[in-house]
């Protein structure tokens, strides 16, 4: 959603994006598509998302990936330059590699 800056203040009626069972720490948008993106959170959850072509999300809106991980993840970064690639950081910071989508 797309707003003017002259008509600042509260959004209602958004869809929610009922994503984790935890708080998100974390999404980054993929730099190649931009209707890709992954999030993260407290629950130990990578989950790869695409948003549809026409913007509107429904109540059933699922990943169309997900990773569990043996650790809490804080952040997510996809490579700025090479495609398929992310790095996520995890509290103790050893990062992973993951390569595909």
């Amino acid at each position: 959603m797309i707003r003017n800056i002259a008509n600042a203040g509260r959004v209602t009626g958004l869809p929610k994006l009922l994503s984790h069972q935890q708080v998100v720490t974390d999404f980054e948008f993929y730099p190649f598509d931009e209707q890709l993106f992954a999030s993260t959170s407290m629950d130990s959850v990578l989950k790869i998302w695409k948003l549809p072509l026409d913007g509107e999300l429904s109540e059933n809106f699922e990943p169309v990936s997900q990773m569990y991980l043996n650790k809490v993840c804080n952040r997510i970064y996809f490579h700025p330059s090479v495609s398929n690639t992310m790095v996520t950081a995890h509290s103790k910071n050893r990062l992973t590699y993951s390569h595909g989508r």
